[in-house]
């Protein structure tokens, strides 16, 4: 939710995405973009938060990738470098396996 640019390699905008949800500004099923690829889906970053490792430790994360582990075969967060911000480890915490 910094400087993410997934949604442009796909000619996206950002806006509308996770920190919408996160913040209950926009519904999960609103920010799934299709991508023209079958069967691959993304959520962008979405608007830029002042403070988005606040946003992540909300319990509301949590129960966004439980719905989305529950409705895909597989979830992949790109986040910073680990050691970078506290991004990452949050995300981490809640992740069945990071690299």
């Amino acid at each position: 939710m910094r400087r993410g640019h997934l949604a442009s390699l796909f000619n996206q905008s950002n806006r509308g995405g996770l920190s919408e949800v996160l913040s209950d500004r926009m519904p999960l099923r609103n920010a799934l973009r299709h991508t023209g690829v079958e069967n691959l889906s993304f959520l962008s970053c979405g608007s830029r938060p002042d403070n988005p490792a606040a946003l992540l430790a909300r319990p509301r994360f949590k129960e966004v990738l439980e719905r989305l582990s529950a409705q895909f075969d597989l979830v992949i967060f790109d986040t910073p470098p680990f050691l970078a911000v506290t991004d990452a480890s949050i995300i981490a915490s809640e992740a069945g396996a990071s690299l």
